[in-house]
Formats: structure tokens, sequence, C-alpha cells
């Protein structure tokens, strides 16, 4: 019973490691699409930035003209989409790196 409950505590662990790597992993997409958004539109900041995402997604209409209506295009057509290509370029990179070193029999691409 005791080597039973040592597998499953570290299986429990390698498991909540996972999670947190995921987490911290979507908190630094998440973050990073903020950064992008802020950079490419000097005059907003950060938490107007998402808050602005926010009010887009949740369907909230801005006064055509206004300034908040203004950066939240700004964002909607340059930012995000910017954001996007990035991301899918990492996974695409990152897919066809997994891909190359499994097939070539890489030794680096052990965990040890």
């Amino acid at each position: 019973m005791t080597e039973n409950s040592g597998l499953m505590d570290k299986y429990r662990m390698d498991t909540l490691r996972k999670i947190i790597v995921l987490i911290v992993s979507i908190a630094g997409v998440i973050l990073a699409v903020g950064l992008l958004s802020v950079t490419a539109c000097q005059d907003v900041s950060l938490k107007d930035v998402y808050r602005l995402i926010w009010e887009h997604i949740t369907g909230v209409e801005h006064d055509i003209g206004s300034y908040d209506w203004w950066n939240d295009r700004h964002i909607w057509n340059r930012s995000i989409p910017r954001s996007i290509a990035a991301i899918l370029a990492g996974v695409g990179l990152a897919a066809a790196g997994v891909m190359m070193q499994s097939l070539m029999n890489n030794p680096l691409a052990d965990p040890y």
C-alpha cells in the first residue's frame, strides 16, 4: 500500500506542476497581448487596454469618434491580429521543433 500511495502522491504533484505551468503560461500570454497593445497605442495605459478588450468582448458600445472608440478600433484592428499572428507563429515553431527532434532522434531532446 505504501508504494501505491507514493506513486499517487508523485502523480498528483506532477499534475499540479503541469497545471501551474499552464496557468502561468496563459497569464504570460494575456500580459504579452496587453503590453503589445500598449506599445502600439501609446496614449493608453495597460489598465485601459484590458478594460477596452473586456468591453469589446462583452459588447459595450462607445460613441463613434470618441477617445475610447478610436482606441478600441486601434486595438481590435491592429494589435489583436498581430498578437494572434505572433501566438500562432510561436505555436507553429514549437510544433515544428518537437517534430524535428523526435524524427531525427536528437539527443538534445532528452529531458536529462
